[in-house]
C-alpha cells in the first residue's frame, strides 16, 4: 500500500504541482487555483481568510488562522472561567512537507 501511494504521488507530481490529483482511477481534484481557510465570528461583517494557495502559487502557511480559545466557549462562561485566552495554533507540518515537496520538483 505505502508503495502504492509513493507512485501514485509521483504519478500526480509529474502532472503539476497544484493539479490534477488522480488515484484508482478518479480524478480527486483538478488544478488548484485557490485554497484558503475562512473564519466566521457572529457580529462581523467579514470573515477572517487565510490563503493557503492563491493565483496558483502557494503562500507561507500561518501559525493560526484566527481562532481563539474563547471562540469555543459560551460567553457568560467564558466571563467566569481562569482560562488564559490565545490563539488557536495551526499546525501546518504535513501541509509544509507536501508544499516543500512541491516547490522541490518545480
Amino acid at each position: 500500500m505505502a508503495k502504492h501511494m509513493v507512485d501514485v504521488m509521483v504519478q500526480n507530481l509529474k502532472r503539476g504541482n497544484y493539479g490534477p490529483i488522480e488515484c484508482r482511477g478518479h480524478v480527486w481534484v483538478e488544478k488548484l487555483d485557490e485554497v484558503f481557510v475562512e473564519v466566521w465570528r457572529a457580529g462581523d461583517e467579514q470573515p477572517v481568510r487565510n490563503w493557503f494557495i492563491s493565483h496558483g502559487r502557494a503562500n507561507r502557511l500561518p501559525k493560526a488562522i484566527g481562532l481563539r480559545i474563547s471562540d469555543f466557549i459560551p460567553a457568560d462562561e467564558w466571563a467566569t472561567s481562569n482560562i488564559l485566552d490565545s490563539n488557536v495554533p495551526f499546525y501546518g507540518g504535513r501541509a509544509r512537507s507536501l508544499a516543500g515537496a512541491m516547490k522541490w520538483t518545480r
